[in-house]
């Protein structure tokens, strides 16, 4: 139950690929979608 290092790693990599992608499509509505694909993905590697 100790992996502090690879959940912060997970969600330090999640944040900063939402900032590029919020960036890069910024005048489009994918915000919502982009989210919850970006927390599904997250969760996925913490479970794995």
């Amino acid at each position: 139950m100790r992996r502090p290092a690879r959940a912060v790693a997970v969600v330090v990599s999640a944040t900063t690929i939402k900032r590029i992608l919020h960036l890069v499509i910024h005048r489009r509505c994918f915000d919502f979608e982009l989210d919850l694909w970006i927390l599904s993905l997250g969760f996925f590697l913490l479970l794995i």
